[in-house]
């Protein structure tokens, strides 16, 4: 069974760009983090109601870094798991 990545489900995020940074504030917890760029183009990646695999995931941060996905893979699986940490993504079965 193949694992995929989704926003939390039972949230709905509010994002704002603060220079190289974006805020994000979570109506489901009331708590808001500051997000560098990595995982603010994770976020994004899934905002649109999309649920992708971290190898997806990779591949379109590295289409927009202009680099091979295989150098991204790594830390799009830690930013997800912190992203998971913080209540902002959810793992589910594809």
């Amino acid at each position: 069974m193949m694992h995929g990545w989704q926003l939390s489900s039972h949230d709905t995020l509010i994002l704002e760009e603060i220079g190289d940074c974006v805020a994000v504030y979570s109506n489901a917890t009331g708590e808001t983090h500051l997000l560098d760029a990595l995982p603010a183009e994770v976020l994004s990646c899934l905002s649109s109601g999309a649920c992708l695999t971290h190898l997806e995931l990779a591949v379109a941060v590295a289409k927009v870094a202009d680099e091979p996905w295989e150098n991204w893979l790594p830390q799009v699986c830690n930013v997800l798991e912190r992203l998971a940490s913080m209540q902002l993504v959810e793992r589910f079965a594809r």
